[in-house]
């Protein structure tokens, strides 16, 4: 029936579902096996899921500032090292001599996501600067226009 109403509506449906306990969700995050995935392949017109707009953040902030769940260096290592040793990114994932200058510069302190499930479509706060292959692309918590980096293919 789902995938009926999908091929008739022509995949315009979506839906909001509430199916992991915040004590699961804590345990997935403190397995070393984990690292954080985001839902931005879901459209960001409309009413998505507010973790479209800010699913770093969240973890950041809800997970590692108030709840305690991880340290802010493991958190900062689901974000980053974790998921690119698993999709194979050559350069990407820590900082180091010869690696892709993406970086984000934020206090833990200042980061929020504002989005809610009654306005979604809210940008997370408190990124101070975003470099991107060593390119400014938000500074002072401002998008610069800069559009730097590449599409990763395998």
């Amino acid at each position: 029936a789902c995938c009926d109403l999908l091929i008739r509506e022509h995949c315009q449906v979506t839906m909001i579902d509430f199916m992991a306990a915040e004590d699961d969700i804590a345990a997935i995050l403190r397995s070393p096996l984990s690292c954080l995935i985001s839902d931005a392949t879901y459209p960001t017109e409309g009413m998505p899921h507010p973790r479209v707009y800010g699913s770093c953040t969240r973890l950041l902030q809800h997970f590692v500032r108030e709840q305690g769940v991880l340290t802010l260096e493991q958190g900062i290592h689901k974000l980053t090292q974790a998921p690119a040793q698993a999709l194979r990114l050559a350069g990407k994932g820590v900082l180091a001599k010869g690696m892709d200058a993406d970086i984000n510069v934020f206090a833990l302190e200042r980061l929020h996501q504002p989005a809610t499930y009654e306005n979604p479509c809210c940008l997370a706060e408190g990124m101070d600067y975003v470099l991107v292959d060593g390119a400014v692309a938000v500074e002072k918590g401002k998008c610069t226009g800069v559009k730097a980096g590449q599409i990763l293919r395998r």
